[in-house]
C-alpha cells in the first residue's frame, strides 16, 4: 500500500478501510480530520466499531465500552491485542505512513505495526461507532490465517517475530517491557 496507493494520496490524511469492512458514519471523515486538526502533534485516530459476524448480526464492539475521548500512549498499544484498532476506524496523517521504517514493507501483516508507529506522540480515540468489522468473512485475513497449515504457521510466526524485532529496534530500549511482552504472547501462540 506505500508504494502503490499511499504515495499517490493528496491530501493530508489517510482513511483506511479494508474490502471486507465498511463506514457506516458520513459524518466519520470529517470527525476525524476535526480532531486531528486539533491535534497537531498526533499522526493516528481511530474510533469505536460494531462487528458483524457471518449470520450476519451486528455487535457492539465491547474493546473500548467505557472509554471517551482520549489520547492512548504507544506503550497502551503496545499492550494490547491486534484487534485494539479496527483498521476502518483508522485515519493517519499521509506523512506518518509514508515514513513508516523500511522494514515495515515485510511485515506478515501491517495494521499492529501502522498503530504502533503511527501512535508515537499518542492515538486519538474517538468514542463513536463509525465503522462495521466483519468477523471471520471468507478469504478474510482471520479465515486464512485460520486454514493454514502448520508450516505455514510457523513461517509467518518467525516472520511476525522478526517484525517485532525489528520494532524493537525502531522504537528502541524505552519500550523494551512491552515488545518483551508482545513477543512472550506470540510464543503462546
Amino acid at each position: 500500500a506505500r508504494d502503490f496507493v499511499w504515495s499517490e494520496a493528496n491530501g493530508d490524511f489517510i482513511a483506511l478501510c479494508e474490502g471486507d469492512d465498511y463506514w457506516v458514519c458520513s459524518e466519520k471523515l470529517q470527525r476525524q480530520f476535526d480532531a486531528l486538526e486539533n491535534h497537531e502533534e498526533i499522526d493516528l485516530c481511530f474510533h469505536d466499531h460494531f462487528n458483524l459476524d457471518n449470520s450476519g448480526r451486528i455487535t457492539p464492539s465491547l474493546i473500548h465500552s467505557n472509554r471517551m475521548n482520549h489520547i492512548l500512549e504507544v506503550k497502551e498499544i503496545l499492550m494490547a491485542d491486534g484487534d485494539f484498532m479496527s483498521t476502518a476506524s483508522l485515519m493517519v496523517r499521509t506523512r506518518s505512513l509514508l515514513n513508516m521504517p523500511e522494514w515495515f514493507s515485510s511485515t506478515p501483516v501491517s495494521d499492529f505495526f501502522i498503530q504502533v508507529v503511527c501512535s508515537l506522540n499518542g492515538a486519538l480515540y474517538l468514542p463513536e461507532r463509525m465503522s462495521v468489522y466483519r468477523t471471520f468473512a471468507p478469504n478474510s485475513w482471520t479465515a486464512t490465517f485460520r486454514s493454514m497449515s502448520p508450516s505455514d504457521l510457523k513461517n509467518y510466526y518467525d516472520s511476525l517475530d522478526k517484525s517485532l524485532e525489528d520494532l524493537s529496534g525502531f522504537l528502541g530500549a524505552s519500550y523494551s517491557k512491552e515488545i518483551s511482552y508482545r513477543r512472550f504472547m506470540l510464543c503462546m501462540s
